[in-house]
């Protein structure tokens, strides 16, 4: 799903909401995801024209981001630190990866270098 790859500081519009979600959330002045986390569900359900058919949408996007409504500071704050934990992981794993292919390589190199010197001679 599209969450995986969306961070609580993105835009509200990454969440690709229909239409008329994403117009109450604007008219809302709701424009970022830390916006709409902080909000309780009541207080959505309070935007003109949204509906429960949305708000239980966006409560299944939320949970499948790990986040949820009537979040305070600090759990937005650690929300932060584990999405920046979980990239630093990410990229350690990719560099490792990385690491393996070239030592793989140069060592393929080598064995090429030494199969045409001892032809050479």
């Amino acid at each position: 799903m599209i969450a995986n790859k969306i961070s609580i500081s993105d835009y509200v519009s990454a969440l690709e909401l229909s239409m008329p979600t994403a117009r109450c959330l604007e008219v809302a002045n709701i424009i970022l995801i830390t916006d709409l986390v902080q909000r309780s569900e009541l207080e959505i359900l309070r935007i003109p024209n949204f509906d429960q058919k949305s708000l239980n949408d966006l409560r299944e996007i939320l949970a499948n981001m790990g986040l949820s409504f009537g979040m305070s500071g600090s759990d937005i704050k650690l929300a932060l630190n584990k999405e920046r934990a979980q990239r630093i992981e990410s990229l350690i794993a990719k560099h490792k990866e990385c690491n393996i292919r070239c030592q793989t390589l140069e060592k393929r190199v080598k064995e090429l270098i030494d199969a045409y010197c001892a032809d050479i001679l």
